[in-house]
């Protein structure tokens, strides 16, 4: 499950086109299977490798490169992917934030042990607000719907994603943002330094 993520966090420090052949070999036996693997290693991997802070990288790479599996949460049912539509909020508390929000057609959450959600925590900035916000499965007030099943073709069908309902109160250090001039959404996302 950890094809991208380093050695020194228990992965196998391959590259993006491993990562895709691995996708790729799978799809042929169980597309199900490889949409799960593919959303891990290319969304949710990457995004801890390429902007959290170490303390998150040490928390959670070993274990996404062996026993947890990852969710990305943008999709809402009024934006669906569009990111800079998103309603998802994050209010500023004295010691970390609060997510309030609903989250729609998430791949892996129904079965993943850490989310990725994405709530903007500075509505007047519009998109440049938005931030990415580590949030463990186990975290109070987190509560993730039944699985749909889509009716799609052939066995693409056991490709399952389920709605998450958010009301959950995170710490500082599992979110942070990146210097101002940076322009890519994400790229506020896990760098793990506090703003105030």
């Amino acid at each position: 499950m950890g094809v991208e993520i380093g050695e020194q966090y228990g992965g196998c420090g391959g590259s993006f086109t491993s990562a895709l052949l691995v996708v790729e070999e799978l799809a042929r036996v169980d597309p199900a299977v490889s949409v799960m693997v593919d959303i891990h290693n290319t969304i949710v991997n990457n995004c801890f490798s390429a902007w959290a802070s170490e303390p998150l990288k040490s928390t959670w790479l070993p274990r996404l490169a062996s026993d947890c599996l990852g969710s990305f949460c943008l999709s809402e049912a009024g934006s669906g992917s569009d990111a800079f539509a998103l309603r998802t909020r994050a209010e500023r508390r004295q010691d970390g934030y609060v997510l309030n929000g609903e989250k729609m057609w998430i791949s892996n959450s129904a079965e993943a042990g850490v989310f990725l959600v994405m709530a903007n925590a500075a509505p007047g900035d519009g998109y440049r607000g938005i931030t990415c916000f580590v949030v463990p499965r186990d975290t109070p007030g987190l509560t993730v719907g039944k699985k749909v099943q889509h009716k799609t073709p052939l066995a693409a069908r056991e490709s399952r994603t389920a709605s998450s309902h958010l009301l959950v109160q995170v710490s500082a250090a599992s979110i942070g943002s990146m210097p101002p001039s940076s322009s890519h959404p994400l790229s506020r996302s896990l760098s793990g330094s506090s703003s105030s």
